[in-house]
């Protein structure tokens, strides 16, 4: 589904607390896996002096390399998924929009392949959701939320990225309430971080819904 020229307008107007989204929003479940993925998997040092860059580059190119061995290997599927939505982050970072989407679009490949072996697994259908949201795909990324939501109804984070995927991207902020309602229902006692956010997006939208931007109807002239 294409964006509405308001809706692309929403969106820019709100790149910052967009970008936040991100980090903030999806990057734990990210931040887990790349955890386990540099403190216990075994890999090849990256070059001396590479910055960012040159590592999230290398590293798609060593999980690209290993799958072609072994194309059905969950762990790289998902790592590869990963390091391409990582990629989109960094992009998105230096206001490389082109190049943003054309990564998160690339993530949701290897995140696919990964749920055909496992299809239950919420965190990559969330990711691949964000993923399908970032890269204008916003079909798959309505369907890949509410498979999340189906698949685990007590996934806090699979309503709350929804929720901002209702209100930027659908423009539906009445849903989006619905869903952060959800999390701070929910209330996961470990992530406490993740309710307060839902409450503040809540508040911020519930009066921006009570109270409408006004604007000036008093007939201008014309030339």
């Amino acid at each position: 589904m294409a964006k509405s020229r308001n809706t692309s307008q929403r969106i820019r107007r709100n790149k910052r607390l967009v970008y936040f989204v991100v980090i903030i929003g999806v990057g734990a479940l990210l931040l887990s896996s790349g955890l386990a993925y540099f403190g216990s998997a075994p890999r090849a040092q990256t070059p001396a002096g590479a910055g960012e860059l040159a590592e999230l580059q290398y590293r798609i190119s060593q999980y690209e390399q290993s799958l072609e061995s072994t194309p059905g290997n969950l762990y790289l599927l998902t790592q590869l998924g990963n390091s391409y939505y990582q990629l989109g982050v960094y992009y998105s970072s230096n206001n490389d929009e082109a190049r943003s989407s054309e990564s998160f679009g690339k993530a949701m490949e290897p995140y696919g392949k990964a749920l055909e072996i496992e299809p239950d697994d919420v965190n990559v259908r969330v990711d691949r959701a964000v993923c399908a949201f970032w890269s204008d795909n916003y079909d798959i990324a309505e369907a890949e939320f509410e498979t999340a939501i189906a698949t685990d109804p007590t996934h806090a984070k699979a309503f709350f990225n929804y929720g901002i995927f209702l209100y930027l991207g659908l423009n539906r902020p009445t849903e989006a309430l619905e869903k952060w309602n959800a999390v701070i229902e929910l209330n996961p006692l470990d992530d406490p971080q993740l309710v307060a956010n839902a409450r503040n997006w809540f508040n911020a939208v519930e009066e921006e819904l009570s109270n409408p931007p006004q604007f000036d109807t008093t007939p201008q002239p014309q030339n």
